[in-house]
């Protein structure tokens, strides 16, 4: 693998992290959705330089996130890997899956304070605020998912 690929992966995979993954599941998708054909988990392996176990439970993990699927075999029976080609969708996925859940869970433990509580219920209408507006926010992100990046692009223009 080029090496300068290489540190893009090892770049988005800090990045990645950053926003609560691991930085290895950043290393893998940059490298599976670079790669022009499907990519074996051998060759991810073999360019990442980590363990069969460690590659096995990202890729199951990016599974389950919808960012990379499965795409056949190759000549030697060995399972390729390619990623969802519209990196939106794989966004929004994300978003409904892991965020919405964060979310909604703050949504319960605000509404559970009781009002004797000894808080400033200012601050907490505040608070609860918030969380509603984010709420409705990634709510309306999600419902985006369909549009095109260059849609997106117009509207982060304004």
């Amino acid at each position: 693998m080029d090496k300068d690929v290489l540190k893009l992966a090892e770049t988005i995979g800090n990045f990645i992290q950053y926003w609560g993954f691991k930085e290895i599941h950043g290393k893998v998708w940059t490298l599976v959705y670079l790669s022009q054909d499907p990519i074996s988990a051998k060759e991810l392996k073999e360019s990442l330089d980590i363990s069969k176990a460690l590659l096995s439970s990202t890729i199951k993990e990016l599974k389950e996130h919808k960012l990379i699927d499965d795409a056949g075999f190759g000549a030697h029976g060995t399972q390729l890997f390619q990623a969802q080609e519209n990196i939106l969708i794989a966004i929004t996925n994300v978003l409904k899956h892991r965020e919405k859940k964060f979310i909604t869970e703050a949504k319960v433990a605000s509404k559970a304070i009781k009002p004797n509580a000894k808080v400033d219920h200012k601050r907490l209408m505040k608070l609860k605020t918030m969380i509603n507006l984010s709420s409705k926010t990634l709510n309306t992100l999600i419902k985006w998912e369909h549009l095109s990046l260059a849609e997106w692009k117009i509207f982060g223009r304004r």
